[in-house]
C-alpha cells in the first residue's frame, strides 16, 4: 500500500511540473489573427492523460480495499471463460473510451469542435 500511494504522490508531483509546462506553452507571443492565449493542444492532452493515470490509480486502489477477490471453482471452466470475456470486452471499451477522451483534447485545444 504504501509503495502504491508514495506512486500516486509521485505522479501527483509529475502533473504539477507538466501542468507548468503546458501553462507556459501560452505564454508566448501569438499571431494577430489569434485573439487570445492558447496552450498546446498536445500538452492539454500530455496533462489529461496524467490526469487519467492518477485518477486510475486512485481507483485501483480504492478498489483492492473495498472489493475481495473473486474465488472459482476449479472445475468451473465455464464460469472462468465468461470471466475471462468479459473481461477482455471491458478492457476494449476502456482503450476505445480512453481515445476518445485524450482525442477530445486535441480537439478542445485547437477550437475544432467550433469549425
Amino acid at each position: 500500500m504504501q509503495k502504491r500511494l508514495l506512486g500516486l504522490l509521485a505522479l501527483g508531483g509529475t502533473q504539477g511540473l507538466i501542468g507548468w509546462w503546458m501553462v507556459k506553452s501560452g505564454l508566448w507571443t501569438k499571431p494577430d489573427y489569434q485573439d487570445r492565449p492558447r496552450v498546446s493542444p498536445y500538452r492539454l492532452m500530455t496533462h489529461l492523460m496524467m490526469a487519467t493515470m492518477i485518477y486510475s490509480g486512485v481507483l485501483y486502489n480504492a478498489f483492492t480495499l473495498l472489493i475481495k477477490p473473486i474465488t472459482v471453482e476449479a472445475g468451473d471452466v465455464k464460469q472462468l471463460k465468461y470471466i475471462r470475456k468479459l473481461r477482455i470486452i471491458g478492457l476494449i471499451m476502456i482503450k476505445c473510451i480512453l481515445l476518445n477522451i485524450f482525442s477530445g483534447a486535441l480537439v478542445a485545444g485547437i477550437d475544432a469542435g467550433k469549425v
